[in-house]
């Protein structure tokens, strides 16, 4: 059985820097966090830092938009089974 889907609880430095390099390197992340608006802060502050990646040719845009579709943020710790 391969992992696919990389679940992440917490929306602090370490938990979106995991999320981040798994969602690059292929897997689906579902990032948890207490609030709803927290997780989905974290997506914006990732979408940010993949902008600045594209802006400095690190990455392509096809490669930020795949890394973006590939996170879900939730605060229902039941998306994490």
């Amino acid at each position: 059985m391969a992992i696919q889907t990389v679940g992440v609880v917490g929306c602090g430095l370490m938990g979106s820097g995991i999320a981040e390099v798994a969602a690059k390197n292929g897997f689906d992340v579902v990032l948890r966090s207490r609030k709803q608006e927290s997780a989905e802060a974290m997506v914006a502050a990732l979408e940010k830092s993949l902008t600045k990646q594209v802006d400095r040719e690190k990455i392509t845009e096809e490669d930020k938009t795949a890394t973006l579709a590939r996170v879900t943020a939730t605060s229902d710790l039941g998306r994490l089974a």
